[in-house]
């Protein structure tokens, strides 16, 4: 019964992420309200209690499902702060967190609170830690003007990564796989991870470059991420926003948002290598994923976030390439024979699951039958509706097909029905596979048969292997469509031609007879 009751724990808790939209409110401006502990109590164990435990100490019910772990209030270190470091926060700085939640973490934002509740919040957290009752009111870090991001200053910034190591926890292009990255724990010996710093919107304090110049300042409370407030000298303090720049422009513009994935229509040959230069050809289509926790083995504690996906088809054939962000390269590149290898990777270490030798994989899921609206049960289909998988492992030759009619019901196909091409290569940080195949094969009781111009469910699975990820254990998401772009009809161009030249017949006859009436006259 109590597991039965930490599990749906996790899940309110996991609810509260989705529910909250992210960074959509705002920080109030109103002024406090006067403290009520009674009432900022009531809402801690309503709201709070789930993971940071009733006595603040980061031992709630939901402990054991989060990552990172909840914070221990009581030593009064926390990672948000716009104080030096060593010091306690502003209560700002708590209402903001309350606020705005922790992006890439179990911590949500609180839209649903009052301005007034919140700070309640505030007042009742800050009596876990008599820091507070103790210590001297915390000053703010001093600032200096931004300094606008312009490519002058995102050099001068990657100077200063480079030159202050920031790439020994982050990764040479800043997708948290530096070398001391696998072995990174916070304060209280619990493993951490460092930032991606390649999607802004997954950090912690928020993703501009004001938040990020803030983090630069006062390092994170309680984390490996110090303070760099005292590495420039009087004078040069603009230096930190040239950092903030360079780690700013790391980032896509705006937050990637889903669309159907279309399958840009070209012609010869597609390519098999995952760098290809043809591959430029089709956009990048971004798909969230999160954990499976529907059945054993759950999976409450993803790596893996996301996916992004190129296509590419010639009307035979069709591509996929689907690239991820992976922080290790499991197994390590000597056991690995079926990926190239280029720049950094991270071998698993023991303490993380490498003794298993577990792998890293992605694959792609597509229904048997494509039927209307109809879709299969989006882990591995069902009986009445089974799906055709594609699957890449790092330890493969290359891809596999196989076909399922339910989670743990998958055979994979004989030899002579394998139809996929496809390679894969690790660099810096992420993972790109490509699956090449026939648009129709001669097994239609097991294989997508695709159709141009139609809407095709698609959907996609992710295991990182230094995370324990296997089988049923692993990154997945919802059904998502897949269009393959259709050739343009010739009528496209012939009709608006012949009304072009319609038109000019027109007005060359119209100018003769005008000409020719005036001459009459």
């Amino acid at each position: 019964m109590k597991k039965t009751n930490i599990f749906y724990a996790w899940i309110f808790a996991v609810a509260l992420i989705f529910l909250s939209g992210g960074n959509s409110v705002h920080a109030g401006e109103a002024k406090p309200p006067e403290k009520n502990l009674e009432v900022g109590k009531a809402l801690y164990q309503k709201n709070c209690a789930q993971c940071h435990g009733d006595q603040g100490d980061g031992k709630g019910v939901s402990e054991p499902f989060v990552f990172p772990k909840p914070r221990d209030f009581r030593p009064g270190v926390f990672k948000i702060r716009s104080t030096p470091a060593g010091q306690l926060p502003l209560d700002e700085d708590l209402f903001r967190t309350i606020t705005f939640g922790m992006p890439g973490s179990s911590m949500p934002a609180w839209p649903q609170l009052s301005d007034g509740d919140r700070w309640q919040l505030v007042h009742y957290i800050k009596t876990f830690s008599s820091r507070f009752a103790s210590e001297a009111p915390p000053q703010r870090v001093p600032t200096t003007p931004p300094v606008p991001s312009s490519k002058e200053s995102i050099e001068k910034g990657r100077e200063f990564f480079d030159g202050l190591e920031c790439w020994k926890c982050h990764g040479q292009e800043g997708r948290g796989d530096g070398p001391s990255a696998p072995e990174l724990k916070d304060e209280w010996g619990s493993p951490i991870r460092p930032a991606n710093l390649t999607k802004n919107w997954t950090f912690r304090g928020g993703g501009s470059a004001q938040d990020i110049y803030m983090r630069v300042l006062t390092g994170i409370g309680g984390t490996p991420m110090p303070s760099y407030a005292d590495v420039f000298e009087k004078g040069e303090e603009e230096n930190f926003w040239h950092l903030a720049n360079y780690v700013r422009s790391l980032s896509p513009e705006n937050r990637p948002e889903v669309q159907v994935l279309n399958s840009k229509l070209t012609e010869g040959e597609l390519p098999v290598e995952p760098e290809d230069p043809r591959w430029n050809a089709s956009p990048s289509y971004y798909f969230p994923l999160t954990g499976q926790i529907t059945m054993e083995p759950r999976l409450f504690t993803p790596s893996i976030d996301s996916v992004f996906i190129k296509s590419l088809h010639n009307g035979r054939e069709i591509a996929f390439l689907v690239l991820w962000d992976d922080r290790t390269q499991d197994p390590a590149p000597s056991a690995t024979a079926s990926a190239s290898t280029e720049g950094q990777g991270n071998p698993t270490p023991p303490s993380q699951g490498g003794s298993q030798k577990l792998s890293d994989a992605i694959a792609i899921q597509f229904p048997v039958t494509v039927e209307g609206f109809a879709r299969p049960y989006f882990i591995m289909g069902d009986s009445e509706r089974p799906v055709n998988l594609w699957t890449w492992k790092a330890e493969w030759q290359g891809p596999k097909e196989s076909s399922a009619s339910g989670p743990f019901k998958e055979t994979f196909q004989n030899e002579e029905s394998q139809g996929l091409q496809g390679k894969g290569l690790y660099r810096h940080g992420q993972w790109k596979a490509v699956f090449k195949r026939p648009l129709t094969t001669p097994d239609k009781d097991h294989d997508i048969q695709f159709e141009i111009g139609k809407f095709i469910p698609i959907a996609f699975s992710a295991w990182d292997g230094s995370n324990g990820d296997t089988e049923m254990k692993k990154s997945i998401s919802a059904w998502y469509y897949l269009f393959l772009e259709a050739p343009q009809p010739i009528t496209r161009y012939v009709y608006p031609a012949a009304t072009l030249l319609l038109v000019v017949i027109a007005e060359v006859w119209f100018l003769r007879w005008s000409h020719r009436s005036r001459g009459g006259a």
